[in-house]
């Protein structure tokens, strides 16, 4: 392996052995994921969703991982043969662990605010905690009572840190003309089937008319819905919501009064028509259709009534029969 680093593809098998401990990197924090909720995920685990799970999940962790590691890769396969210095690839080496020991936080920290949602975090957090004026509270009082994802997140990143894979071939060693071209055309060819395949892991596939995976997609590899969270990633969940907007209850009209004069659903005049003929009174079914945008823990005002004293704004749904 060491005569390999050392070759003129050190950086592209370089690259590979890095982003394979990428992929280690989310796999513990997936483990760490389910142990924490374990009583969550326990009802849905067989052999056969065991596998869906799996593969669901290194189809979202390819997506997380090329989308946070872009600028990385560039770097790594710049067709310039000047970049073969220590230097240079000690600035690649702390970019490779800050990205990463951030993605590895953002899935440990998401695993415990889970129970508080039952679903990946996704930018709609910013939202929620607009109002939260004791979020060092927060953060502070978990911290401390989920100390062992705290030492398992310093573990994991030295970990990082001492298995770097660094490239160590040196620019000097490129001395003819012909030398340097040959490193930069093998080069721009890596960086060329990278570029395509960075792409079609961060679809999800180039298959001709399909839209870029979502969160949506998750549920094509569990049977129940909370599932999709251990599917998922943080790092995708957030991604993938940059930008989108909140779900807002529409105001169609001002008072009942006013839908009532558009359509109204009791028949008044039914029934008076009914008694005065001395007929029994109608007994007809209601039916009632309810969409709802989400199933989420904070979507439903019946899961929090104890915080913010019985305040706590949610989407809630009422009818009568």
């Amino acid at each position: 392996m060491r005569r390999l680093l050392k070759s003129t593809f050190a950086s592209p098998i370089a690259l590979i052995l890095n982003l394979a401990m990428a992929y280690a990197i989310f796999l513990v924090a997936r483990l760490a994921y389910f142990f924490v909720n374990y009583s969550y995920f326990a009802d849905g685990l067989t052999a056969s969703s065991l596998s869906a799970w799996v593969r669901g999940s290194l189809l979202f962790d390819t997506s997380a991982i090329l989308y946070t590691h872009i600028p990385y890769i560039v770097m790594m396969l710049l067709p310039l043969w000047l970049k073969e210095n220590r230097g240079y690839h000690r600035v690649c080496k702390w970019l490779f662990v800050v990205v990463n020991a951030a993605s590895l936080a953002i899935n440990l920290a998401d695993s415990v605010y889970f129970p508080f949602t039952l679903r990946r975090t996704t930018t709609s957090v910013f939202r929620e905690f607009d109002n939260e004026n004791n979020i060092s509270g927060i953060l502070l009082h978990n911290a401390v009572t989920h100390w062992y994802l705290l030492l398992l997140f310093f573990v994991m990143v030295w970990l990082a840190w001492k298995l770097y894979a660094m490239p160590r071939n040196d620019y000097r060693s490129y001395v003819s003309v012909r030398s340097r071209w040959m490193y930069s055309a093998r080069l721009f060819a890596c960086l060329a089937v990278a570029g395509v395949l960075t792409v079609a892991g961060c679809r999800g596939g180039l298959q001709s008319g399909v839209r870029p995976i979502t969160i949506s997609n998750a549920n094509q590899y569990v049977d129940r819905p909370t599932d999709c969270a251990l599917v998922l990633n943080t790092p995708f969940a957030l991604i993938r919501t940059i930008g989108k907007s909140d779900f807002t209850v529409p105001d169609y009209f001002p008072s009942l009064a006013a839908s009532a004069q558009v359509y109204t659903p009791f028949h008044q005049q039914e029934y008076a028509d009914s008694a005065a003929a001395g007929k029994p009174r109608p007994n007809r079914k209601n039916i009632v259709i309810l969409i709802v945008e989400s199933f989420g823990r904070e979507y439903i005002g019946g899961f929090n009534k104890d915080f913010f004293g019985g305040k706590y704004k949610a989407i809630r749904l009422m009818w009568t029969s």
